[in-house]
């Protein structure tokens, strides 16, 4: 990606503050060193130790935090990488639809081989029938609900929605790298410029019932700025319960669990899963099992009209 779309994926450096009666240091380097060799790092540098006190990589910090470790990841535009891929699919001649619900799809044989007969309802209410080869679910928090409407009968798998939240303050350090804080409930929270000015700081992870409109929660504000203030050398200012957010957001993703109901065997783990099934669904879910990163959640939809660029 860097290669490719430089223009919209950028190298991005985090340093992780070590916390000794947290994590041993030998461990983060043991994990460190993995995340070193187990992809193939080909443009962006290896991780290393640092003296956080004496060099620009503990900028911000309480002077408490001397060792650190730096490893290198990229960040990128999502939103506009979603508008670019939708560009590209155009000028493959795909079919851009937005606003689009699925309404039904079956399985049919015919001369050519199997596809798939579905039924869309655009945002007039109106409803087409388009045919395909293969089916993907991509539909985030609703992906249960696509499948269940495909197979017509619910389905042995079932989704946890967790909901992850930023907040937005004025910038907290010099420097374009991020940091990367571990708190006492073993989770982790990112500290990362944003736009010049500012900092996003997040997340958080709550599991969720209610999940059309998420909102973050007083509770959660609290919990993101009581631990980046266990790091930072100037606190972020507080009036009361109020502090000086530029911005706060909330968005959701999902889990898969094995069976409805039992979330107890969830293993700590996050992968991405490609599943393609013989019937031609390819179903792409996401188990985060060690409540990591939130991601933008959209509902399922196909687009309704042609794109443009």
């Amino acid at each position: 990606m860097l290669r490719q779309a430089p223009h919209l994926v950028e190298p991005l450096s985090f340093v992780l503050p070590h916390e000794p009666h947290l994590r041993p240091a030998w461990m983060l380097r043991v994990g460190l060193f993995l995340y070193d060799h187990l992809g193939r790092r080909e443009t962006l540098p290896g991780s290393f130790g640092v003296d956080l006190s004496k060099t620009p990589w503990g900028a911000g910090l309480k002077p408490k935090f001397g060792k650190g470790f730096v490893y290198s990841d990229a960040r990128v535009d999502d939103a506009r990488l979603v508008v670019c891929n939708v560009v590209d699919a155009g000028l493959r001649d795909a079919d851009i639809r937005v606003r689009t619900e699925l309404v039904s799809a079956r399985r049919e044989r015919a001369a050519a081989g199997p596809s798939w007969r579905a039924t869309l309802r655009g945002a007039s209410g109106a409803t087409a029938e388009v045919t395909a080869r293969v089916l993907v679910n991509a539909a985030g928090p609703w992906v249960k609900q696509v499948q269940d409407a495909i197979n017509d009968a619910p389905s042995k798998e079932g989704i946890r929605r967790i909901k992850g939240s930023h907040i937005v303050v004025p910038r907290v350090h010099d420097g374009a790298h991020a940091y990367i804080l571990q708190n006492a409930d073993k989770r982790i929270v990112f500290v990362i410029p944003y736009q010049e000015r500012y900092t996003l700081i997040g997340t958080t992870d709550i599991p969720v019932d209610a999940y059309e409109n998420p909102a973050i929660s007083d509770d959660e504000v609290d919990y993101l700025l009581e631990l980046a203030n266990t790091y930072l050398a100037q606190p972020l200012a507080r009036c009361g319960r109020r502090v000086d957010l530029q911005r706060r957001s909330s968005a959701l993703r999902r889990r898969l669990v094995r069976s409805v109901g039992d979330h107890a065997r969830l293993r700590v783990q996050a992968r991405y899963r490609r599943r393609s099934r013989r019937c031609g669904i390819v179903d792409l879910r996401r188990q985060d099992h060690d409540l990591s990163k939130a991601r933008r959640a959209r509902a399922p939809r196909a687009s309704r009209r042609s794109f443009h660029p």
